[in-house]
């Protein structure tokens, strides 16, 4: 009797141990694409930013180093995004 209680509350246990693996190997999928989303925003961003025309403005000198400002910014981003992703695989 006590052995099969035993034997009952270790299959338990390991089926509580199962659980936890595959909702932990879930969150890690849910948190690398988040990643993945986050890092090609970014790269939409700074591709927008690109095309952006800052020549037919008065205040062009300012506007162009906001936008240099920005895609900077943006690359730093992505540099972080991918080795996020990088060191998570």
């Amino acid at each position: 009797m006590r052995l099969a209680l035993m034997e009952q509350m270790k299959s338990e246990i390991l089926k509580q141990i199962q659980m936890t693996k595959i909702e932990n190997s879930k969150q890690y999928n849910l948190f690398v694409m988040r990643i993945k989303i986050c890092r090609k925003e970014v790269k939409e961003s700074k591709y927008w930013l690109e095309l952006i025309d800052t020549n037919h403005s008065e205040n062009s000198k300012v506007l162009e180093k906001e936008q240099q400002d920005l895609i900077e910014e943006a690359i730093e981003l992505m540099m972080i995004f991918s080795s996020i992703m990088r060191k998570s695989q």
